[in-house]
């Protein structure tokens, strides 16, 4: 049974709803359009842990309803709008070098689980959360530079990691 898929670097918009048993999907370079395609949410969703899109030009991706989705990786594709929000099961959520916009959500302090947020390369603005400080028991990696944020950092950021 299919478990891992990469059919990255090629110029083509797979419909794989026939492999509803696959851990993995690899679609980065393919150069799809538009939004992401419903079918793909739903592509394994008892299963897939693991989505790499990079490198396509996918506008949207609001609504990620895939609830065992660890790995999400949207980065250098031309999402516009606000910062779509990842299940509660993401583990490294990575969307910089897109054209997002406006500030970050509130509903990402709900996601204890991130060990790397990817928002490089945007155009984000406003005042970084408290909360994200709240992250970083597991939070290795954060890289928001090249936004518009401004204000203070939160010092709960720097708190968790005293030691």
């Amino acid at each position: 049974m299919l478990r891992f898929l990469d059919i990255s670097q090629n110029q083509f918009d797979a419909n794989l709803t026939v492999l509803p048993s696959l851990n993995s999907i690899d679609l980065s370079h393919n150069q799809i359009r538009g939004n992401v395609p419903k079918w793909l949410w739903h592509v394994g969703s008892d299963s897939v842990y693991y989505l790499h899109l990079c490198n396509n030009f996918f506008t949207s991706g609001d609504q990620i309803p895939n609830k065992r989705l660890q790995i999400l990786d949207f980065h250098f594709n031309t999402l516009r709008g606000h910062v779509p929000i990842p299940p509660p099961s993401i583990e490294i959520f990575l969307v910089s070098n897109n054209q997002l916009t406006g500030e970050v959500p509130i509903s990402i302090c709900n996601l204890k689980s991130f060990q790397a947020l990817g928002l490089a390369h945007n155009s984000l603005n406003g005042n970084l959360l408290p909360c994200v400080g709240d992250l970083s028991g597991n939070l290795m990696i954060l890289d928001m530079r090249m936004n518009k944020f401004d204000g203070r950092i939160p010092t709960t950021l720097f708190a968790n990691n005293a030691h």
